[in-house]
């Protein structure tokens, strides 16, 4: 084999970017609306905060999501209550539960690629949502180690959370693929830590944000992947 293990991005690779036009991208503009609501904080401010302190919610700053929505609302100059932290929080966790579902090859490129002898790996920035949901996902019997942001306390692209990915499944770093839509500089952060790195774009993905244009190869749908390995 050219590689012992794959190691996946989630949003934007095995899920569909949850900003996408359509059912999608709407679907997450009326939950950040539901929730801002839900705290009696202004839509606007609470969307300006929410993009202000990325790092601090996927890196696990805060123990919890409702730690963190309590943060915002002092932010925000807010005294929300539990019950209605707790029913934001619920907002968010039901929105991740459809955000989750796994993009239509998905199930099935992992499973060939386990068949084959490869380890499977995942590496994500993400909030505590998904943390806890993760055991209910369809992934979680695929993958060899998981490493979600939130719980180890660091983002893409530091190094040392694809040298933890490389000790989990006990792989070389350039024995291993990293696929990923290029969101944080992920790519590249694999690529400095000797890993190959190929970006997956879907052909209804037009979503840039902050996904670095990545020079090197491409695939646009993750079956592919059994064609590099």
């Amino acid at each position: 084999m050219k590689y012992d293990a794959v190691i996946f991005d989630l949003f934007g690779t095995l899920v569909d970017q949850p900003t996408l036009p359509g059912d999608l991208g709407s679907k997450f503009r009326r939950t950040m609306a539901d929730v801002a609501a839900a705290l009696s904080v202004r839509e606007t401010d609470f969307i300006r905060l929410w993009s202000e302190t990325v790092y601090n919610r996927d890196s696990g700053f805060f123990p919890t999501m409702g730690d963190y929505l309590q943060d915002i609302c002092r932010a925000s100059g807010v005294r929300a209550d539990a019950q209605q932290i707790a029913f934001a929080e619920e907002l968010r966790i039901d929105y991740f539960r459809g955000a989750l579902t796994p993009r239509v090859d998905a199930v099935s490129s992992l499973t060939q690629l386990k068949a084959s002898g490869h380890k499977i790996g995942l590496i994500s920035d993400c909030s505590s949502e998904v943390s806890i949901l993760w055991p209910e996902t369809s992934f979680a019997p695929l993958m060899d180690a998981a490493i979600l942001s939130c719980d180890v306390g660091m983002t893409k692209p530091d190094p040392r959370i694809y040298q933890i990915a490389c000790g989990r499944l006990k792989v070389e770093p350039d024995r291993c693929l990293y696929v990923g839509d290029g969101g944080s500089r992920e790519l590249t952060g694999a690529a400095e830590a000797g890993m190959d790195a190929v970006l997956i774009r879907a052909p209804n993905d037009t979503v840039n944000g902050n996904r670095e244009d990545w020079p090197g190869a491409r695939i646009s749908e993750l079956k592919q992947v059994l064609d590099l390995v």
